[in-house]
């Protein structure tokens, strides 16, 4: 059948499914958000797939591989094949591997259908170079459910000249950011961490770990995935300029922060107070108060606190990072924040869902899209795993752990992606989360404040071979003295030498350049 007399069709038998849905199945709506209904589909109904020829999609995504991948996947498909006739390869790669791997991945002609991305993962910079399939007209016909299920703002973030490229996750618009501690092991220094407001405050605690407890206890474990470079902005002196709040500086490239002071882009080591965070921890990394190998371990961050090995480790924070992530090590915690959450284009971009130019099948992938947003089975299939294996139903929106069970990570599925694919707001509740969970994240993105600059995205194909550049030196450098790994002084030398020679300062007048003619255009100032 002729792709456009299909897309026909398929639009024809779309509307028709939701206008008997929406006079039939009243009662079986579910709250997301204020004023937004969704409707839950009809088991028995598979009309959505009368014409469609069967289809099998790979996703491509970072994580931890689970003992159970396959029967999940193999249930998720099940549905797939019910409601749109199609089945989804879910590949995981390690996140130790993803930054090496995902370039390949794009660029091997393997079939990669969806495929993870954010900001931190280059989602901007494969834009210019052509990677992404431009998504608003696959949106429309294919993807009716997301733009009202997303939270606002989200789609504007991950618009680039007015384009948009990839779906944002639904989940915090942002978070801050800052340490959990092991409850137990802190009681056995001494602490609770009470007092503690910046990254320096730690330092007795840290001091008193590495002398109290087994050495093979790291009192600050440091990983891949959660490293020092999320508390960009923790120290006193850090705050007190506006970084660790972003009120000042906001983060727009590759460690490329615009000053709304100086009304300039800087890269972040020329921030004076930047380089003395990183001069404290190079003080811990040389105490041993951070593991050896914190650039090049396999084992995450969640691994070593759930089996006892971290004192405390890098983690996002907000309402509902601290009970998920005690679920997860099955530890108790104790959090402190150092970084606010801000809405910023940054933040918003931090989980994305792009079709490459290698997909097999755009219409498809986009309804598989549609489908995690607003499929609630789908949705808790992929982060809790199957019922009465995985979890056990208490009610309506509250599961527990099975019998025998003490954390999610002995039921054979704990993959931690509640925020990487689909629709957040759509997952049951732990028994032992606050019942309003998903409530309070609203709030608290609802009332987060805004960047100066919500909504700018820098082009850098104007400038993309100094762009790509710059990228190498920052992600071949940076991380050995944000981790503290290496000699500050020697190191920032060699970055300063190969960041000119990247043409930093070309970078930082072509975004002086774009961030002024968006403000003309958007009234700013």
């Amino acid at each position: 059948m002729h792709m456009k007399t299909l897309r026909h069709r398929l639009l024809i038998l779309i509307t028709i499914f939701f206008l008997l849905q929406t006079c039939f199945l009243s009662g079986c709506a579910r709250f997301i958000q204020p004023g937004t209904e969704l409707i839950d589909i009809n088991e028995s109904d598979n009309s959505l797939n009368a014409d469609l020829p069967k289809k099998n999609l790979v996703f491509y995504l970072p994580g931890i591989q689970q003992k159970d991948q396959k029967l999940v996947n193999d249930a998720i498909n099940a549905r797939l094949l019910e409601k749109i006739n199609c089945t989804l390869d879910i590949k995981v790669t390690d996140w130790n591997l993803w930054d090496s791997k995902y370039p390949i991945l794009l660029s091997s002609g393997e079939q990669v259908d969806l495929f993870f991305t954010a900001s931190y993962y280059g989602y901007f910079k494969e834009v210019t170079k052509n990677t992404f399939l431009p998504l608003d007209k696959l949106l429309e016909d294919f993807g009716p459910d997301i733009p009202n299920l997303l939270l606002d703002g989200y789609l504007d973030a991950a618009r680039i000249n007015g384009s948009l490229y990839a779906i944002p996750v639904n989940k915090d618009t942002g978070q801050g950011w800052g340490i959990v501690a092991n409850s137990e092991l802190a009681n056995e220094i001494g602490t609770d961490l009470g007092g503690v407001h910046y990254l320096e405050d730690l330092e007795p605690y840290l001091l008193k770990a590495k002398e109290k407890l087994p050495d093979s206890i790291t009192p600050l474990y440091i990983s891949n995935e959660l490293s020092m470079f999320q508390l960009i902005g923790s120290t006193r002196e850090c705050a007190t300029i506006g970084l660790s709040d972003r009120s000042r500086f906001v983060q727009l490239e590759d460690c490329i922060y615009y000053d709304t002071l100086q009304k300039k882009a800087v890269p972040i080591y020329q921030v004076p107070e930047f380089i003395e965070q990183c001069r404290l921890v190079r003080q811990w990394f040389l105490k041993g108060y951070i593991n050896k190998d914190a650039l090049t371990t396999q084992k995450s961050a969640r691994e070593s606190m759930a089996g006892g090995k971290a004192l405390m480790h890098v983690q996002a924070q907000s309402p509902i990072h601290h009970t998920q992530w005690e679920n997860e090590t099955g530890k108790k915690l104790i959090s402190v924040g150092f970084v606010s959450g801000v809405r910023e284009t940054q933040s918003m971009t931090g989980a994305l869902t792009a079709l490459p130019r290698s997909c097999t099948d755009p219409e498809r992938a986009m309804m598989i899209i549609n489908l995690f947003m607003s499929d609630e089975k789908l949705k808790n299939m992929f982060t809790w795993g199957l019922e009465d294996k995985h979890y056990q139903t208490i009610n309506e929106d509250v599961i527990q752990l099975p019998e025998g069970s003490d954390s999610a990570g002995d039921t054979g599925y704990n993959p931690g992606n509640f925020w990487m694919f689909g629709n957040a707001y759509l997952l049951k509740v732990w028994d032992n989360e606050t019942p309003n969970k998903w409530d309070l994240l609203r709030v608290y993105c609802d009332t987060m404040p805004k960047s100066a600059l919500l909504g700018f995205a820098f082009d850098s194909s104007t400038v993309k071979v100094a762009a790509s550049a710059h990228a190498n030196v920052m992600e071949s450098l940076i991380p050995f003295i944000v981790n503290g790994v290496a000699d500050i002084d020697e190191t920032l030398k060699e970055i300063v030498k190969r960041d000119t020679a990247a043409g930093i300062d070309i970078i930082c007048a072509e975004i002086n350049q774009q961030v002024s003619e968006w403000k003309e255009q958007n009234g700013s100032k």
